[in-house]
């Protein structure tokens, strides 16, 4: 509204801006204070910095990003129009186009995104999820754009011309994203080539037949327990599982996975869960048995259900 100044009266901004960084710390105070409490690391409370990495480790999220990840955002036309929408803004910024307080903004949004990929690197590689925070640049980038040739020329932004590009702009990406949501649940593709990468599909393809074949008895196992006689509250571990809970929350039940505990040797994380109460080994995949030591904790087998196999821990003492 044409003020000299953001905050007329900043003292009385102060303490609802403060609050929001308190808050954090005292969440993640509580929350490391509760990792240590129960003896495994469950929630990820750091960074996870490029300057940590080695040159081949920062390769491979790179090949990663670049064959994989990139393409679950958007299509690389998409992204390459966004390019050239940051450039058209930059001329609307030249030509005076745009209002500074939207620059500001979308400096400092561009500014921060860079942060955030350089502070969590390590996770560009494979976790696409970590990009739903750079989305808001994105939109950003459209919005301005939009305003900036709006203000340059109002008969082309009113055209049937440009509505109609935007709405096949549109159309293909809602179709971009119909075809990702598919191969994430594998519904059939005819002919995915023309869509995707061999790499995403095999990538995808590599996910369900895993599901398939190492995860899905766990939904149906509960029933299984009732027949052996494994009680609701009976607390198990999970193996070689390297989720925090997936095959946990799949039957229902408490215990641990392989999550959490990379300073301990086998024998002893499963002696220290033991000890907390873990009554049931449950094993997923045959791999494990190469390890010598599960040996100690594979005397009582009490049956299989599909590929998981199920021994007594209770008499290992």
């Amino acid at each position: 509204k044409n003020q000299t100044k953001l905050f007329l009266k900043p003292s009385k901004y102060i303490l609802p801006l403060l609050i929001v960084p308190v808050l954090l710390i005292l969440w993640y105070a509580y929350a490391n204070h509760f990792n240590a409490l129960y003896g495994g690391r469950y929630t990820f409370n750091s960074v996870w910095p490029i300057w940590k990495m080695s040159a081949a480790e920062i390769q491979i999220v790179c090949d990663g990003f670049k064959t994989f990840v990139v393409q679950q955002i958007f299509s690389l036309y998409t992204l390459l129009l966004l390019v050239m929408m940051l450039f058209g803004i930059i001329f609307f910024a030249i030509s005076k186009k745009i209002a500074k307080t939207y620059l500001v903004a979308l400096a400092i949004l561009i500014f921060g995104s860079l942060l955030y990929v350089l502070f969590w690197f390590n996770a560009f590689g494979n976790h696409d999820y970590y990009v739903i925070d750079l989305l808001q640049l994105f939109l950003l980038i459209c919005l301005l754009f939009l305003v900036g040739l709006k203000a340059y020329s109002k008969k082309l932004f009113k055209s049937i011309i440009l509505k109609s590009a935007f709405f096949l702009f549109l159309v293909y990406n809602i179709l971009y994203c119909q075809n990702n949501m598919r191969m994430r649940y594998w519904i059939y593709l005819n002919k995915p080539e023309r869509y995707a990468s061999q790499f995403e599909i095999g990538g995808w393809a590599y996910m369900h037949y895993y599901y398939a074949t190492k995860i899905k008895a766990f939904e149906s196992l509960p029933y299984y327990f009732n027949v052996i006689g494994i009680k609701p509250d009976d607390k198990v571990i999970s193996i070689p599982d390297p989720s925090i809970n997936i095959s946990l929350v799949l039957m229902n039940h408490k215990g641990w996975t392989a999550f959490g505990f990379d300073t301990m040797n086998q024998i002893e994380k499963i002696e220290n869960q033991i000890n907390h109460g873990a009554k049931y080994l449950l094993v997923s995949d045959s791999s494990v048995y190469k390890d010598a030591s599960i040996e100690h904790f594979t005397h009582d087998y009490v049956g299989s259900y599909e590929n998981i196999d199920i021994f007594n821990l209770q008499k290992t003492r």
